[in-house]
């Protein structure tokens, strides 16, 4: 038959019923939403496309975005309360953390102040610039935690993609991966 008779699928007709796991929309706490109203708008325009499932994960960055769970969690409130005051009852919220693997990862891992995806995964990330030089140490801190390490956005390392094969090499040591949906 003819070809434009067939409707055409998008990226959006296939969101229904998928999880964000990886957002900045809490308010105020890190380089995304800044007011409260920023994340009400972020939350309904995903919304308009299908996804009513959210895990904030806000920056956990020595230095730049020293979140804690007490931090995380009260703006965490703040946005809950809002939903609610807005009657949006159909989106669902949850709170992590996307932690950058620095110098002060280590610590939050021995202090037990880890915000996990769910109870089995650990949202990280590292610079653009070049890797971490505690990365092994800080996977193996992690796995001490029974807790599976998801690596932010792979596809940004720009250093990685001379050397590939390390991808395969972190996908051995059980670390998964968290595409950005534009990066698609």
């Amino acid at each position: 038959m003819f070809s434009f008779f067939i409707k055409k699928e998008y990226l959006v007709d296939h969101l229904n019923g998928f999880i964000d796991i990886h957002n900045h929309i809490l308010p105020g706490i890190d380089d995304g939403a800044r007011t409260v109203e920023d994340s009400l708008d972020l939350i309904k325009g995903l919304n308009e496309f299908g996804i009513s499932k959210f895990i904030c994960t806000p920056h956990t960055m020595h230095n730049y975005y020293d979140n804690t769970p007490k931090t995380i969690k009260k703006s965490y409130k703040v946005l809950k309360k809002e939903l609610k005051k807005n009657k949006t009852s159909n989106i669902d919220l949850r709170y992590a953390s996307e932690y950058m693997i620095d110098n002060n990862f280590e610590n939050i891992v021995d202090n037990n102040q880890l915000l996990s995806l769910g109870k089995k995964h650990l949202l990280i990330e590292m610079s653009y610039l070049q890797p971490s030089i505690n990365f092994n140490e800080a996977i193996k801190k992690i796995s001490k935690q029974k807790l599976f390490p998801v690596f932010a956005h792979p596809e940004r390392y720009l250093y990685l993609h001379k050397n590939m094969g390390q991808y395969e090499k972190f996908k051995n040591q059980s670390i998964l991966f968290q595409l950005n949906m534009l990066s698609l």
